[in-house]
């Protein structure tokens, strides 16, 4: 970050945190602290914004430093024509766990500029061994001593990801991040003495614009549905070294986000449905189940693998099986007996009377299976075997 970007954040931050009281102004500590900023980059924008006489140094309470008048115009003109959403995390409590991570739930606000306020939270997790790359011991007594400078951290990771996801439109009330040695750096990506205490973490976000097109930000399933196939490709990754679900074509997740109000159009999202939730990795599958049939497909060998785990749950390829039965009658409607049995699992009736609402029900059972597939690779790979 160069020192005019990373005056102006620090010269906006300061606005927000001093806007009540401009004349008390806010500590220059906990500035350095919400931005990241190390001593040296901290001194810098400092020594920038006094030569450019936007802050005063000498007037401030305390450690505090003010806006000069020159600085609440700039500020405001930085401001000008945007729009601002804010971040207040308000607590943190580390999670007990028997999968082989440490995990953390934190709770914030979510603010905007009318004063709306939005609770919410997001749930980060580490596993085991990238947590001993970051230079944390994996099992503690005491985590309230062992683990706060990794709190802290894993805020900054949750918070960007927060910050993501409110800029596609697809936050959540209650969010999941892992972090893994196959998505994340193997060393600590921070100096935990340069950030703040999650009880005191506060930041501005700008929405004004939008980042994507309305028809994708509104739809938070398709994000969900999207990420949580990341999520399991990184846990099966971390044990397996592959991806265990693939596609034919990655234009086919857009469907996804596209509406389905005509038969034509649900035939073709249903299409595509239908290849998404079904191609897998046949070979590792094969492999790891130790199965010679090459008659059995994709969801036959998932079956396999869950009852090897112990933790099969029937309905994670019942919804799988039912999503093919339907994608089987389209566009010609080959096996009628087959599709009408895929709709009765759903409780869909059939013929269809509202392709949009089927379309939406279908996306929903999907990600169903999805999360429990999640659930058991997380609690089969992540667990430490004692």
């Amino acid at each position: 970050m160069d020192i005019i970007q990373t005056s102006n954040k620090y010269l906006n931050t300061l606005y927000l945190k001093s806007k009540d009281d401009f004349d008390r102004g806010f500590s220059h500590i906990t500035i350095d602290k919400l931005l990241g900023l190390g001593k040296t980059q901290a001194v810098n924008a400092m020594k920038y914004l006094v030569d450019k006489k936007l802050i005063d140094t000498q007037m401030g309470f305390g450690d505090n430093v003010k806006l000069t008048s020159s600085g609440i115009d700039f500020a405001l003109k930085l401001r000008e024509n945007k729009l601002f959403k804010t971040i207040k995390f308000k607590s943190v409590r580390y999670l007990p766990s028997s999968r082989d991570a440490i995990e953390f739930l934190y709770w914030y606000d979510l603010i905007d500029e009318n004063g709306n306020i939005e609770p919410k939270t997001i749930k980060v997790s580490i596993s085991g061994s990238l947590c001993i790359g970051w230079g944390f011991q994996i099992w503690s007594n005491q985590p309230d001593v062992d683990y706060p400078e990794l709190a802290k951290m894993l805020l900054q990771v949750g918070k960007d990801k927060i910050i993501e996801k409110l800029k596609e439109g697809t936050l959540n009330e209650q969010e999941e991040l892992m972090l893994l040695t196959y998505t994340h750096p193997n060393s600590a990506p921070y100096n935990p003495d340069n950030l703040i205490e999650p009880q005191h973490a506060e930041f501005e976000i700008e929405v004004g614009e939008k980042i994507l097109s309305e028809e994708i930000k509104e739809n938070k399933l398709a994000a969900a549905i999207i990420e949580i196939r990341d999520t399991i490709n990184a846990i099966f990754h971390s044990k397996h070294k592959d991806k265990l679900l693939l596609l034919n074509e990655e234009r086919n997740l857009l469907d996804f986000f596209k509406t389905a109000k005509t038969e034509e159009e649900f035939t073709h999202r249903i299409s595509s449905l239908g290849q998404v939730s079904r191609h897998m990795n046949i070979n590792i599958l094969r492999k790891l189940t130790n199965e010679k049939d090459t008659e059995l497909g994709s969801v036959a060998l998932l079956d396999k693998l869950l009852i090897s785990l112990g933790s099969q749950n029937k309905s994670t390829t019942d919804i799988l099986r039912n999503i093919g039965r339907i994608r089987m009658g389209y566009p010609i409607h080959t096996d009628i007996a087959g599709v009408i049995q895929g709709y009765k699992y759903f409780g869909i009736s059939y013929p269809i009377a509202d392709y949009q609402t089927t379309w939406t029900t279908l996306l929903n059972q999907y990600l169903t299976s999805l999360k429990q597939l999640y659930e058991i690779l997380a609690d089969a790979y992540l667990t430490t075997e004692k």
